[in-house]
């Protein structure tokens, strides 16, 4: 379900209390949103749902590179438009988790208003309560009912009342989240009748001067609707308490309309088994005089959440035996230990031995039931904090004593897959500005504290007290010297072999550089005054000059430098004083370094330039869609790292022979970033404005996050040969240190757009990959070479791999399937023959024939190289899914209705399976053509043995299935469950015959596709959150790698089983070395 206008069989109602709507116009561009957008930034995936007003639209954002609901106008009419804009601008206002959030709102070229969503994936709360037909079910929705009105507490404190609260507008998302959406008849209590342009109060009237209705409208859900709001009287935040009090009576009474009386409606509820308690809160918030209920939806989950809790409530006035039966409830044990001894004084000596091992049997069974409390709350905090601070997370799981053995070591590979701290170090108590380890272990640091810190282990010894407070570093990492800024004023150079420092000058720098061999260091002060001291064998000024607006300086060689002001740079030959190497005018200039054979600039918007060493202009270029922030060249390579301020962050290659800038990899960051290289051009440091810093492995391509700091990262060392470890300094003084980003696994490609489908040849050593601007990519793994294989006019959406590795078939969304050699990516043929969206290719006869079916309701047979074509079936309905079966090529194919035929090589077809009113998810062959698996919505599996179609195995699942693998020995099959009863999803297996011991058969993930290595001793999983699971069955081991940043498409193991190949939403493919991940696992 996306956020937008759901269906809902209550409509809402909007009626006038006075005749028709006058027509006074209103001023529509006093409420904003006037600017046009551009329409390319979206590509619209599919309409989810439409009412009178709106409709709302799935679509996925290019910038962003992520999906979102649109909601645009579609009644044109002027109080539709105001209507419109003012929902999206009270929307906008709301910033809460269980509130849509607005991305941005705007106009379509031509006119039509629209707003940008966060999408929610799930279901509306009314689906929920509908498939549940009991109290006992509806009750444990009470937890969404809650995240209700605490999202409505929010909105009420700053004015704001929905208006039309009910179960359709209420989504619960597929991670467990409770969004409230729909905010088209939201009224700002602060706001004029004129101003709030959406009715709702008053005595029934029609304002002549506003063409809006004000007093006298009536809106809302007629089920939902408070008494004065039906009546069109003044209404304020006690409507949606109404609102909420009657989903309340929904979960507890199982109809929607309460007894007109209060002794009727408590007998009800009373009936239904509901506690005291909860029908007190219920009465009081569906209470038909508004001064009798609560005055907010914050009053509503305070008392809420004291019943959940076991506290007394507001709602109730307790008598003396209410209060003692509350008592006993919250304290059941002791008030059963109390009661015990009564009856033991009662009963005598007699029984005094027999009841005391009663009573210790109870208590031992009252702590087991505490401490099994206490062990899965650790779980679930060590699981909160996985995202933020996996090393806190590890700490939590090392007090877990629980029986749950399984999740508790997924929680901890996670972990350690995430990253966990080695150590962490206090040595500053304000911003750390500098850190570097040597080969004994111990740790240089410079903090804003105005110290330089020795650590080593828990000692840290002082080395300096004379930092500057604004404190301005520069590093020479070829001899190791370290300058910084001086209190008193002045500069000094420190040798961290020696750890001695010698004072340089009198000059307060603004900015300072070493050269690149470590030979002098320059700076540049406030006033423009620059300076460079020649550091061997004394320190002296070999060189002096001003120059008026100079904020920045780099070296070139020792002999050149290049000094930046607002809009030039120039290049000064430093052995010739007075006599400038040349000049370079830019507007605007956001970032800028040098090599000795090029400078490289940015301008604040996004422009880049490369120049030469006399800085003439070789080539411009665009990488950023807004202001350039960083840009530094990699060293040792012909390689560039760039961070916009945008949040994109990425690196390009130049090209100096066709002079040419292209981005070959990228990745979002959190707010504006910079990037840092490395000297020796292996590691590329990228922070942002979160409390995670990124390291960017230039020969992996991989970046890896170090999350979990005290503060906001400020400096990070990268390994070196001296230190094999990263230290990150943050805000707050602290320093972690952390193993060295991962080498088991690389970045094999790094697409445009989303790739959807991977498969190897059998030689296990090239992969090929779909692509969603619809180019087909064949990737020699070992060379790292991409081939590009066009063809396709439309998106490319899976690719399917000969037996024998000869060819390959990729299908696309224009309608054509095409046959590619694999040996070099030539086409073998365009089939267009099915004249219709194709839904699925396989081959048979070892790969000399393809078959395909199509929206066309034909399953044909071709082969790759010829002109051939066979119709083997026909049917009056799309076939949308087919298998082969190796060991006698017969086809499996079907329907969207889930009929199932089983059609031979001839075309003699026999019906498997007819329909049962569940649309077909998933068709499975397990490789060797014995089993064929059929998932079916809503969650039912069944499995077939191909030799006498009897069913083998039937499943009834926890949700929706998205993928299903077969273990290649047919010993058992996995599947991944949409979310049922966890607020993840799950991961089964299912044994088929023989069944082997493991550990465990069901965990929870959000997992996006699941696979089997050859041998099927190693399981492979992708989840949503951008992560790679394997699992080892032979020592029962768990690795977790957090490899993409984005949703995980597939994961594919290849044919020698030695890789896991994984591709995502943003078009990222990585290769992992499994035995690798797994032996870091284990260590």
């Amino acid at each position: 379900m996306l956020s937008g206008t759901p269906a809902e069989d209550s409509k809402t109602r909007e009626t006038l209390a006075d005749g028709p709507r006058p027509q006074a116009r209103i001023d529509v561009k006093g409420l904003g949103l006037t600017q046009h957008r551009d329409p390319k930034r979206y590509v619209v995936l599919g309409e989810h749902g439409r009412g009178g007003l709106g409709r709302v639209l799935r679509a996925h954002d290019r910038d962003l590179g992520r999906d979102v609901a649109i909601k645009e106008l579609i009644s044109r009419g002027h109080i539709d438009e105001v209507r419109f804009l003012r929902e999206a601008l009270i929307t906008a206002r709301l910033e809460h988790p269980g509130i849509v959030a607005v991305h941005e709102a705007g106009r379509w070229p031509d006119g039509t208003p629209f707003y940008a969503m966060k999408l929610v994936s799930g279901r509306p709360l009314r689906d929920l309560i509908v498939a549940r037909k009991t109290t006992e079910e509806r009750i444990a929705l009470l937890h969404h009912v809650i995240a209700v009105a605490d999202a409505m507490a929010y909105a009420h404190g700053r004015h704001i009342v929905h208006r039309d609260l009910k179960p359709g507008n209420i989504i619960v998302g597929d991670f467990g989240e409770t969004v409230v959406i729909d905010w088209g008849l939201a009224k700002d209590l602060t706001a004029t009748d004129s101003d709030d342009g959406s009715g709702g109060g008053g005595k029934a009237r029609v304002n002549k001067e506003n063409e809006l209705t004000t007093a006298g409208s009536v809106l809302g859900t007629p089920a939902y609707m408070a008494p004065e709001q039906e009546r069109g009287d003044a209404i304020d935040q006690r409507v949606d308490v109404y609102a909420i009090g009657m989903m309340l009576w929904e979960l507890g009474a199982l109809n929607r309309s309460p007894p007109e009386h209060l002794e009727d409606r408590q007998r009800t509820l009373r009936r239904a088994g509901i506690d005291h308690d909860l029908i007190a809160i219920i009465t009081k918030a569906i209470d038909p005089d508004p001064a009798c209920r609560y005055p907010d939806a914050g009053a509503l989950a305070t008392d809420l959440k004291a019943f959940k809790s076991g506290a007394r409530i507001t709602a109730r006035n307790y008598t003396l035996l209410a209060l003692l039966a509350h008592w006993i409830r919250r304290h059941r044990a002791l008030a059963v230990s109390i009661s015990t001894a009564v009856v033991l004084l009662a009963a005598g000596g007699v029984l005094f031995v027999r009841n005391i091992a009663i009573e210790r049997d109870r208590a031992d069974t009252a702590l087991a039931h505490v401490e099994a409390a206490n062990n899965n709350l650790t779980l679930e905090h060590a699981e909160l904090l996985l995202h933020t601070d996996p090393t806190a997370a590890l700490a939590a799981l090392a007090e877990y004593h629980g029986a749950d053995e399984v999740r508790r070591r997924r929680l901890v590979a996670e972990a350690r897959g995430r990253g966990v701290a080695r150590a962490i170090y206090a040595p500053h108590s304000d911003t750390v500005w500098f850190l570097e380890g040597d080969r004994s272990g111990a740790i240089v640091s410079l903090g804003e504290d105005r110290r330089i810190q020795l650590t080593q282990g828990t000692i840290s010894t002082t080395l300096a007290t004379d930092v500057l407070t604004s404190v301005r570093v520069a590093y020479a990492p070829s001899q190791r010297l370290l300058a910084y800024a001086t209190s008193p004023k002045g500069i000094a150079v420190m040798d961290l072999r020696t750890r001695t420092a010698r004072r340089v000058g009198d000059v307060t720098p603004e900015f300072m550089d070493f050269a690149p061999d470590g030979s002098r260091l320059a700076a540049v002060d406030g006033h423009g005054e620059i300076v460079v001291w020649s550091l061997r064998p004394q320190i002296r000024p070999v060189f002096r000059e001003t120059h008026p607006g100079a904020i920045s300086l780099r070296f070139m060689t020792a002999e050149r430098l290049i000094v930046q002001t607002k809009t030039e740079l120039h290049a000064l030959a430093l052995d010739t004083p007075g006599s400038a190497a040349g000049t370079s005018q830019l507007p605007d200039i956001a970032a800028f370094d040098v090599r000795p054979d090029a400078v490289i600039a940015g301008t604040r918007d996004g422009n880049v330039a490369m120049l030469s060493p006399a800085l003439a202009a070789r080539h411009h270029t665009s990488v950023c869609h807004k202001q350039l922030r960083s840009l530094r060249f990699i060293p040792q390579s012909d390689r560039v790292a760039f961070a916009c301020q945008d949040g994109t962050t990425g690196v390009a290659r130049y090209d100096a022979a066709a002079d040419t800038l292209t981005v070959t990899d990228s990745f979002a960051t959190h707010g504006a970033a910079t990037v840092v290289p490395d000297f020796t051009g292996r590691y590329v440091v990228v922070t942002d404005e979160s409390n995670t810093a990124h390291i960017y492995d230039t020969e992996t391509r991989l970046l890896s996050h170090y999350d979990g700091n005290a503060g906001q990262p400020v400096y990070v060392a990268v390994p070196t040969s001296e230190f094999d470890r990263v230290l990150i300094g943050d805000v707050n003084g602290t320093v972690r240190e952390w193993d060295r980003p991962t080498g088991s696994a690389r970045v094999v490609l790094q697409a445009p757009d989303a790739v959807f489908r991977i498969a190897f040849l059998p030689d296990s050593k090239t992969l090929f990959g779909d692509g969603n601007d619809a180019v087909v990519r064949r990737i020699d793994i070992d060379r790292a070479v991409v081939t590009e294989l066009r063809g396709h006019s439309s998106y490319v959406y899976g690719v399917r791999v000969a037996p024998d590795g000869s060819s390959v078939a990729s299908t696309g969304y224009d309608g054509t399937i095409r046959a590619w050699r694999s040996s070099d990516g030539a086409l073998l043929r365009r089939f267009a023959e099915h004249g219709s969206q194709v839904e699925d290719v396989d081959y048979i006869e070892h790969g000399r024939r393809i078959v395909s079916v199509g929206d066309d309701g034909r399953l044909l047979a071709w082969s790759p190289e010829g002109s051939d074509v066979a119709v083997l079936f026909q049917h009056t309905a799309p076939l949308t899914s087919l298998e082969a079966l190796p060991r006698n090529d017969h086809l499996v194919i079907g329907d969207a209705a889930g009929t199932v035929w089983d059609v031979s090589p001839r075309g003699a077809a026999r019906k498997i399976r007819d329909p049962n009113g569940g649309a077909l998810t998933v068709l499975r062959a397990s490789p060797d053509g014995n089993y064929v698996v059929v998932a079916t919505e809503p969650g039912l599996i069944t499995v077939y043995d191909t030799t006498s179609w009897q069913v083998i195995e039937s499943v009834k699942g926890v949700g929706g299935v998205r993928q299903i693998a077969f273990d290649p020995k047919d010993r058992d099959l996995l599947v991944a469950w949409e979310a049922g009863h966890t607020q993840f999803g799950q991961v089964q297996i299912i044994a088929l015959g023989m069944q082997r011991p493991l550990p465990w058969h069901q965990v929870a993930a959000a997992v996006r596709d699941v696979a089997y290595a050859p041998d099927g001793e190693t399981i492979g999983l992708v989840t949503a959150d951008g992560g790679t699971w394997l699992y080892a069955v032979h020592g029962d081991t768990w690795a977790y790698s957090h490899d993409h940043d984005t949703d995980v498409f597939t994961g594919r193991f290849s044919p020698d089983g030695k890789l896991f190949a994984t591709s995502d939403r943003r078009g990222v493919v990585v290769v992992r070395d499994v035995a690798a991940t797994l032996r870091a696992a284990t260590n």
